[in-house]
């Protein structure tokens, strides 16, 4: 219902929200208030004023909010008694400007969320600086709401006189008789009053120093400046300090929230103890700063691992940046395990990629291991690799120890270097033989069902794939694809040597020019070429570098002859070479 000025009508007995809404000017440069007045029209006593000093009364019936809109919280069942008529009135902070400058003040009264009546009071007609806006009243038994909008000239001193309070002059001030006790709290109407324009005034330098905060703490860094500035403004109009950052408990909250994004834990604690943020503000941005820390350092470890190459420098930043944060590096590993999974795929491909690894690239795989913390499995298929690769490198060094077997008949020069269990070759297009396979110093011998040897010296070539051997020899027999597993690579390792020793060529050392050598160069420029994952199914564990023309029929280490395939598709390609 629309209420002009005089007009009235019947509100329930609950809780009601009176809601202002201002246009026209700030809402900073208004004050608003309620005063509870008896059957004659007086207050009782200081706590039957609301307002900006004093948001509630003694028993929390009357409420004033005072954020956004202006809200005055009411609960009418819990009024006094003695409480008949509950006036809601505004004020100009400063007595040079009156409501003129105002555009509209819009009332609404609501019951939760039901408008129960609204009235507009125009800024035009009036030119006073303090103004009744309405008032609650009891009127047999029930509670009225009526829209008033009546004026003073004088402001404060007028608005106060009017409802039973003497004024002489600054200096000294009585109230009218309390009709019962009442204890008084904060700000009371006897110290405005008694002094109207120093409360004035402390109201403006509170709204002053509202807008130098807001302006200091919409920086993105702070200053030790910035502090004095605040300190010295409230010197200055005799503000205390802590009661003005109380009011401006907002600003503070959102300034610590934004600068926990990118300072130091020190340096917003000292903001935060300067503001005197309350503890559980603090709490909050010491939680979202911990929040940003981790995830600024997954990105870290994202971006250093995203080149396939982890520094010293890298390293050591990662670990400065976490030390002095605080951070659970192991744990927060965890959340970059696909990068730290691709990385090491690229890692042991490159330095693994010939069969065999270095001690010092074993030494740099732990250490990488140590740092990056990859996960169970992952972990436990590097350690495999590096092992099998150990394994190898000892093979090609010439550290081969000999068997002592009597499942084969030797030779009194003739020593055993390997038995290989469960290896299978295709006798015939139907028939695929599993058994065991003997390597030694002058024989490649499988027993199985089908029994053969194949002489050291009548082999031409042994091409490593993912799970198998071909072997390439003068004789049918004993040529063809030995399908060993895991282990492909031990197997063909002892051939090599086996060879070579047979031939007396036991310098092992590999070389770009006559081995499978691949320059760390060519590695990387493939690897990014194929975007670090298999070529033909885009898996990226148990990744190899591949020949596209193989190395045994006069494929180069060239980048266009090498390509990434993981070991299931290179078993495949190989099947049909």
């Amino acid at each position: 219902m629309d209420l002009i000025a005089g007009a009235n009508i019947i509100v329930p007995t609950t809780k009601l929200i009176l809601e202002i809404q201002i246009s026209g000017i700030p809402s900073t440069e208004l004050d608003f208030s309620a005063y509870s007045l008896t059957e004659q029209h007086k207050v009782r006593g200081d706590n039957d004023m609301i307002f900006y000093g004093q948001l509630q009364n003694a028993d929390s019936s009357i409420q004033l909010e005072q954020r956004g809109n202006i809200l005055f919280h009411l609960n009418l069942p819990q009024i006094h008694p003695q409480i008949q008529r509950i006036a809601i009135c505004a004020t100009l902070a400063n007595e040079q400007f009156n409501f003129s400058r105002l555009s509209a003040l819009n009332i609404k009264v609501k019951n939760q969320q039901q408008i129960i009546a609204k009235t507009e009071i125009m800024g035009k007609n009036h030119l006073e600086v303090a103004l009744i806006l309405g008032e609650f009243y009891r009127h047999k038994g029930q509670w009225k709401f009526k829209a008033i909008a009546q004026g003073f000239n004088g402001g404060l001193k007028p608005l106060a006189e009017y409802f039973g309070v003497e004024i002489s002059d600054e200096s000294s001030t009585t109230v009218q008789p309390q009709p019962s006790p009442s204890s008084n709290t904060g700000n009371t109407i006897k110290d405005i009053l008694s002094a109207p324009l120093k409360f004035l005034e402390k109201n403006k330098n509170l709204k002053e120093f509202k807008q130098i905060i807001q302006s200091v703490l919409a920086k993105s860094r702070l200053l030790d400046q910035d502090q004095q500035l605040l300190s010295q403004f409230c010197q200055q109009k005799n503000l205390p300090l802590q009661e003005a950052l109380q009011s401006s408990q907002l600003e503070v909250k959102n300034f610590l929230f934004k600068i926990s994004q990118y300072e130091s834990k020190q340096n917003l604690q000292t903001w935060a103890y300067f503001l005197q943020a309350p503890s559980t503000i603090v709490q909050q941005a010491t939680l979202i700063m911990q929040q940003a820390n981790e995830e600024k350092f997954v990105q870290m470890v994202k971006a250093a691992l995203s080149d396939g190459y982890l520094s010293v420098c890298e390293i050591e930043q990662l670990n400065q940046f976490s030390q002095s944060h605080q951070l659970n590096q192991k744990q927060l590993m965890q959340r970059a395990q696909n990068s730290i999974a691709n990385f090491f795929n690229f890692t042991l491909a490159s330095l693994i990629s010939d069969g065999t690894i270095s001690h010092e690239n074993e030494l740099l795989i732990q250490k990488l291991c140590n740092f990056l913390h990859p996960e169970p499995q992952l972990l436990q298929q590097i350690k495999y690799t590096v092992k099998i690769a150990k394994q190898i490198d000892q093979i090609k060094k010439g550290q081969v120890d000999t068997l002592q077997t009597t499942e084969i008949i030797v030779k009194n020069s003739e020593f055993v270097y390997l038995h290989q269990k469960r290896v299978g070759i295709q006798a015939t297009k139907k028939e695929y033989i599993t058994g065991d396979l003997f390597i030694t110093s002058e024989r490649i011998i499988f027993k199985a069902s089908t029994a053969f040897e194949l002489l050291i010296s009548n082999i031409i070539a042994v091409e490593i794939f993912s799970e198998y051997i071909a072997i390439i020899a003068k004789t049918k027999k004993g040529s063809g694809k030995y399908h060993i597993g895991k282990d492909a690579n031990i197997v063909e390792a002892y051939i090599e040597y086996t060879i070579k020793r047979f031939h007396r060529q036991l310098d092992f050392q590999q070389s770009a020019g006559n081995t499978r050598y691949i320059p760390q160069n060519i590695k990387t420029a493939v690897w990014q070429k194929c975007q670090g994952k298999c070529v033909q199914c885009s898996s990226v564990s148990y990744l190899e570098f591949d020949h596209i023309i193989p190395f045994s029929k006069g494929g180069s280490n060239s980048e266009n002859n090498l390509q990434i395939l993981c070991r299931k598709c290179n078993l495949e390609k190989s099947n049909q070479i």
